[in-house]
């Protein structure tokens, strides 16, 4: 009765949809719109990074309970919407938030189950399968750390600590070699010559 109770006011629905923050982190693009349709917005970020952007909108809703069969009860859900915000970087899943009026009775942010419930449900080839540990870490009442980002899904300024690159000039084949150039020894075979006229 207990476990009937948290999952009606959203305690499953919150737990997925906080397994999802891990599970979806580096899926494909397209196995993302393959598992919960195109988004509803595209916002380019940078030349490498995107925001795709789903919406839920619930209906009025709720349920009903008879302790003991003495009187019913009403329940109705206090969540009303969901937006779920995928970064991608190079068409790849980097990280997944939420936002708007989402917590339900027990749990943080379960309406957002309502867009991630058909990736989780049927995961697609590079959906994350969560380990023991990461399914001991993740809570109902909190979303699990983000992980580490790429430094061009955080800013659009190149890397200042990336590796120089140097260019090395190259000689123009139409002009001659440099003095100090040393031409490597023709392996070619030359023909030689004769002044016999064969007939």
């Amino acid at each position: 009765m207990g476990h009937l109770l948290l999952t009606q006011c959203g305690y499953d629905d919150s737990l997925l949809a906080h397994q999802a923050q891990i599970s979806m982190v580096g899926m494909s693009v397209n196995d993302l719109n393959a598992c919960a349709a195109p988004p509803a917005t595209t916002t380019k970020l940078s030349d490498t990074t995107k925001l795709l952007t789903y919406n839920f909108k619930a209906t009025a809703g709720g349920f009903s309970i008879s302790p003991f069969n003495i009187a019913s009860i009403n329940v109705t859900n206090p969540g009303s919407s969901c937006s779920a915000h995928f970064r991608v970087v190079n068409d790849k899943v980097v990280e997944l938030h939420y936002s708007g009026d989402n917590d339900e009775w027990v749990g943080d942010e379960g309406y957002c189950v309502y867009i991630i419930r058909g990736c989780m449900r049927q995961p697609e080839p590079t959906t994350t399968t969560l380990n023991d540990e990461q399914e001991d870490s993740v809570s109902s009442f909190s979303s699990p750390p983000v992980a580490k980002l790429p430094y061009e899904a955080i800013y659009n300024t190149p890397n200042p600590n990336a590796p120089k690159t140097v260019k090395i000039p190259v000689t123009p084949a139409w002009l001659p070699p440099s003095p100090n150039t040393i031409l490597p020894a023709s392996t070619s075979k030359s023909t030689p010559k004769t002044d016999a006229i064969q007939k």
